[in-house]
This record gives C-alpha cells, structure tokens and sequence, in this order.
C-alpha cells in the first residue's frame, strides 16, 4: 500500500519483466474501478545489444508558466507515433512568485521583461502560490498547478520522458552549498530547500521515486538505445559545482574571470571520472550526452574585443565558467567519435561545433534546444536592456563570427527532435508562432542541420552528403 499522502497523493509503480522495444498501454483506477483515469502510453527501450535502425528524441526545456502557453508540448504530443522519448533537460517548473506578488521574483530583469510581454498581451496566468517557492509544500503545489495544463498532461500521457533537474527545481543559478538568488537569513539553510525542491521533483516527474534527501541528488545515469546510440545524462547542478565567477562587465573583468573559472569544477570528481569511462568504453555508435547547460563557447574575449555589447552574453553559469571541467570532458572526448550533446537552459536555440582538435576536426556537435515558454536572449536584449532591431542583428552576426556558433534564432519558443541513424544525426527546429496566444498552436519549422557519422560537423540539411 502507498502513503500517498508521504508523496503528495502522486502514485508510480516500477514494473518488472516487460519486453524491450515494445508499446504498452496503462490505466489507473479508484473506488474500485468506478474513476479511472486516461489510458496511458509508453515505450520500452530496445535490448542492448539489439540492432536499431532509428531514434527520435524531443528536446525541451525551460517552461515558465506564467510567461505563456505550453503548447510545445501540445504539439510534440501529436508527433508520438514517430519518436521514441521525450527528453527534459531541467527548469521543468520555475520557482519564481508572480511577477506583482508579495515578493516577485528573484531576478530585476527577469520580471521587466515579464511586465513588458504582460503589457502587449497578458497571459493570464498565476503562480500558485502566489510567492517564491521556499518549503516542501510551495514546491508540490507550484507542480499541481503545472499538471493542470492540458499540452503538458497530454505529452506525458503518450510518451516515455528521461528528466534531469537544473536550477529553477529549487533556485535559480544554484551551486552545490548556496545559490545568490537564496538568503539563509529568511529563506532557511541551503540544503534544506534543495531537499524540498528535488522531492517534489521526484514526486511529480517520470522518475524513479527516491524516499532519502541524499539519493535525491544522483541524477547522472546512462540509457542504451540498442547498439545505435547511448544516452548519457548529467547533472551539472547539484553534484560537486563550485560557485559560479562574478560577471565580467568590461574586457578589463576578464583577467580576474579566467583566473577563476580555470579552476571552477561543474561536476564532482567521481561523475567526471564515470562520464570519461562511458565516453571511452560505450559500445554504442552515437554518444549522446544530456546537458543541462551550454557546453560550449559562444562567445569569449575576442567576441567581446570585437563587440562589446556581447559581454552581456558571457555565462558564467554555464560550462565556459567552468574551465576545469570543460578541458577534462574535452580531453575524454579527443579520441572518441560521433559525439552530440543536447543542452538546453539558454531559452535560446543553437547549433554549434564543439571546438576543434589539433586535427582541425570539432569534438562534438552541439543542438541546443529553446524554451517552452522562458523569455530567450531576444527578448531580455529588447525589453529586459532595450536594444532594438539593429542592434540585435550587430549582436548576432558578432556572435556567428565564432568558430564554434553555426546558428542561433533570437525569438523562438519550442523544441527540436533529433533523430539517429547509422549514417547521420538529423536536428529539426521547431518554433511556435505565438506562446502568448492559447489559441494558437501554430508551429513553422526552422533550421534542420546534420551531423553526419565521423565528422562532428553541423551541416545545414540541404547540403549534407552523409
């Protein structure tokens, strides 16, 4: 029998024993069969060593609900027949209050750019509660409110997820002993609200329930797509990061900068080590690594020398404030092939090269997927600093000029979905057209580009020779 009431009335059952690669449907009922709830879909993984001609995966991240309307998810749920899971790669809640609440939230330009987009066209939509989320309770109702949207429920109801948290789970830009945005003083110690954040996670999302605070806190873990690819997913958020360096505001910041982030660790010791063994002994063709923030450069001294207004792009959250870590996973990945990295975080989408060998050849591929609904990189330039139009476009070609950026689309809200083969990574872009109207739930196709087997390139689709 379930305590319910010890896990927020949320029920899971691990089942035992089911076929792999196979489809199988579920319900749940009470009062003896009188409610039952929607016929569930799911998917099992294909054995390890079984041969697998294709993998789809949908990419999300980054769902602020009071931003607007998650009709991404929607739209992903209508593709189901043709994917195999749904991989959310954090900020699946946001801890944030209303943006005119007791406290607001955390972030000054965070919630101008929320009352800018309100004053155009108001969502309409509410935290629940009203304030921060702080304690274990705030936490369980900020994610019952998420599963009262009905784009979100759907997408769970047909598709298996593989989830890792980021920061917003609990607070925003944490670090494994504090976060800036949380005061000990009224707001209680540290850890304690990392507990509460992560059990409501672990309550409410498609994971395995963990009942121990410290089993709440290992999220790295591998899955087997058969012998065609290996998804490897990390935690970058709550296992062994140090603090994160200021940010740099001028070119003179720089020097105090890259002493700092020469010796800041991202990951623990024994996640690097594990994380450089599955890069070297993985029996899969694709290496698909799970990242919760950008792992490369998209924009360094040079950028900013030439421009800069860029240095607002510096982040010193993501894995380029972490050189330490950065230059271990790019020595596991120097004689490793056919590596992609899937990132999300930035609300932004890219498509980059991962830096390139001696050999002229990039580690990695890098599809870094957009929001759902958090405001992206254009929309904190226009109403968050007020830049216009041109100077938008001078930030962006600046940006492009870097060896490692082969794209990136200022306003887009969606998902991308990659699919695997043996010859090629296919990435397709997808971008909503209005995330602030519930009546709409138009979506265009944006970029599609290919990493072909052997390459590590990111090639636009059209003039791919895989």
């Amino acid at each position: 029998m379930v305590d319910v009431n010890d896990v927020d009335y949320t029920v899971k059952v691990d089942v035992k024993q089911l076929e792999p690669a196979t489809v199988y449907y579920y319900q749940f009922s009470v009062a003896k069969g009188a409610v039952k709830t929607a016929v569930g879909r799911t998917k099992t993984l294909p054995a390890e060593d079984a041969a697998v001609d294709k993998i789809a995966i949908a990419s999300v991240s980054c769902a602020y609900y009071a931003y607007g309307e998650f009709t991404a998810y929607g739209k992903i749920a209508e593709k189901y027949e043709d994917l195999d899971i749904v991989l959310h790669l954090g900020d699946y809640i946001y801890e944030y209050g209303n943006v005119n609440g007791a406290d607001g939230t955390e972030s000054a330009l965070f919630s101008k750019v929320l009352l800018a987009q309100q004053s155009r066209a108001p969502v309409g939509k509410s935290m629940l509660p009203p304030t921060t989320c702080v304690s274990l309770e705030d936490y369980r109702q900020r994610y019952a409110l998420y599963h009262t949207d009905v784009n979100l429920v759907e997408l769970h109801r047909v598709l298996p997820w593989i989830v890792v948290p980021d920061d917003h789970e609990v607070v925003d830009n944490g670090y494994e002993d504090g976060a800036a945005a949380h005061d000990p003083a009224t707001q209680g110690p540290y850890q304690l609200r990392v507990n509460a954040g992560l059990r409501a996670w672990h309550e409410w999302v498609p994971n395995r329930q963990f009942r121990a605070p410290a089993a709440y806190q290992r999220f790295y873990r591998a899955f087997q797509f058969g012998t065609l690819a290996e998804l490897i997913m990390l935690d970058t958020r709550y296992d062994g990061r140090d603090k994160q360096a200021p940010q740099p505001t001028s070119a003179d910041d720089f020097v105090d900068y890259a002493k700092i982030t020469a010796t800041n660790k991202i990951m623990g010791d024994v996640q690097m080590a594990w994380i450089t063994d599955k890069l070297a002994t993985s029996t899969a063709q694709w290496k698909v690594i799970g990242n919760q923030v950008p792992f490369t450069d998209t924009v360094d001294i040079k950028t900013v020398a030439a421009n800069p207004l860029t240095i607002a792009l510096i982040n010193t959250d993501s894995w380029a404030g972490y050189k330490a870590s950065q230059q271990q996973l790019l020595a596991a990945m120097e004689n490793v092939q056919d590596v992609i990295i899937l990132t999300g975080d930035i609300h932004t989408p890219f498509a980059m090269q991962v830096f390139q060998k001696a050999n002229g050849q990039p580690y990695a591929a890098e599809y870094v997927t957009t929001s759902i609904t958090s405001p992206g990189i254009g929309e904190f330039a226009q109403d968050g600093l007020g830049i216009g139009p041109a100077i938008q476009n001078i930030i962006v070609d600046a940006v492009l000029a870097s060896p490692n950026v082969v794209n990136l689309e200022l306003f887009c809200h969606g998902y991308h979905i990659t699919t695997y083969t043996a010859t090629e990574v296919t990435a397709q872009y997808y971008c909503m057209d209005d995330i602030h109207d519930p009546t709409n739930a138009a979506e265009r196709e944006s970029w599609k580009y290919v990493t072909c087997s052997g390459t590590n390139t990111v090639v636009e689709a059209a003039d791919a020779a895989c």
